[in-house]
């Protein structure tokens, strides 16, 4: 076993790995333990090192004696944001078994009620957290979701932050999506965005958007030929993070009050190369409102500049395409492999003359 990222969650629980021989962690005669299935320790790590990074190495064998066990990079903590106590999150549902959620900012208006059934309840690979901003005499709102959150005074991405709070549960997810709720989609939709993130181990995604819909960036358009592009940035409308990614950005989620710019600061923190951000084509949402109807849009335009002006340069903010990896399989199997990872210079696309959504 090779985990690039381990973290040891509340109650035994394992992010960032899973398997049968793997199922949960303990401590054993202070040491630390993985736990198959059945509950037995698997592997007990007797050896652990600090790295030239700082970080925190620990090794082990398998109970057969055969496999060794090296963790190159372990977490223990429980989220970066602080305790925020005037958050008051409240479970609606039994939860389960479930690795990732959707969080999303809702008002009456909000979309998400006609998101087309496709699928039964019990097949949907997320649980969904609602964070209200209606009116608080319509709280909380009667719908499917498993958590809700009255958070009526603030911005969403500030709002988000106080929720992702130390020690909150929504911690405990692999990959959560934080869309808008101006978006139309089917339940089935996030399922698939979830399985291709865990499938490629991308760090920071999003939908594409159908080509009827409000275009902020060109690039986001959805292009059939592609299961996914590799892009230099996703937008604020729907962006997915893994665990890890979530816990490197979240402290950007309040530079500013509008929001604009923190998406390229992301770009910035978030660890690996360019392959683990993209657009996925294989499913596409609508984006029905225009951006910028209830604020000051050049208000958040300028902050916008300001806040990205940080992480680099200005001209670099705005989404190009790197490659990407095609949706269909190739007639000829002597050229080209179903699903190959296409030359990231050769699909190389030209910057959008945009630089902020507007």
């Amino acid at each position: 076993m090779y985990a690039p990222l381990l973290r040891f969650g509340e109650a035994g629980r394992l992010i960032g790995y899973r398997h049968a021989n793997e199922n949960s962690w303990a401590i054993l005669d202070d040491r630390v333990a993985l736990l198959d299935e059945t509950g037995l320790p698997s592997t007990i790590f007797d050896r652990s090192s600090v790295g030239m990074d700082g970080r925190l190495r620990l090794e082990g064998q398998h109970r057969d004696g055969a496999i060794t066990h090296f963790l190159r990079e372990v977490d223990f903590g429980d989220g970066p944001a602080p305790y925020s106590p005037q958050v008051k999150l409240i479970q609606k549902r039994p939860i389960g078994q479930r690795r990732n959620l959707v969080v999303l900012r809702a008002n009456e208006q909000s979309l998400h009620p006609t998101w087309l059934r496709d699928i039964q309840d019990h097949d949907r690979s997320w649980d969904l957290c609602i964070s209200y901003y209606g009116k608080p005499e319509t709280f909380p709102p009667e719908d499917f979701a498993e958590f809700a959150c009255l958070q009526h005074r603030q911005r969403k991405f500030t709002a988000l932050k106080s929720l992702m709070h130390r020690g909150s549960i929504l911690w405990h997810y692999d990959y959560i999506m934080f869309p808008d709720d101006d978006l139309q989609m089917k339940w089935s939709d996030p399922n698939i965005l979830f399985n291709i993130c865990s499938e490629y181990e991308l760090q920071l995604a999003q939908p594409s958007l159908d080509p009827d819909s409000v275009i902020n960036y060109e690039n986001s358009k959805q292009k059939t030929d592609f299961l996914l592009r590799f892009v230099t940035m996703v937008e604020l409308m729907a962006p997915i993070f893994s665990n890890q990614a979530l816990r490197s950005c979240i402290h950007t989620f309040d530079l500013n009050q509008s929001s604009y710019g923190i998406d390229y600061a992301w770009t910035k923190l978030v660890e690996g190369p360019l392959t683990k951000i993209a657009v996925i084509d294989r499913v596409a949402v609508m984006h029905t409102r225009p951006t910028g109807n209830n604020y000051d849009l050049k208000e958040a335009i300028d902050e916008g500049y300001e806040t990205s002006d940080k992480f680099g340069f200005l001209d670099q903010y705005t989404m190009r395409e790197l490659g990407g990896i095609l949706a269909h399989k190739v007639i000829d199997p002597d050229k080209v492999e179903p699903d190959e990872e296409l030359s990231l210079e050769k699909f190389d696309q030209p910057a959008s003359d945009s630089k902020l959504p507007v």
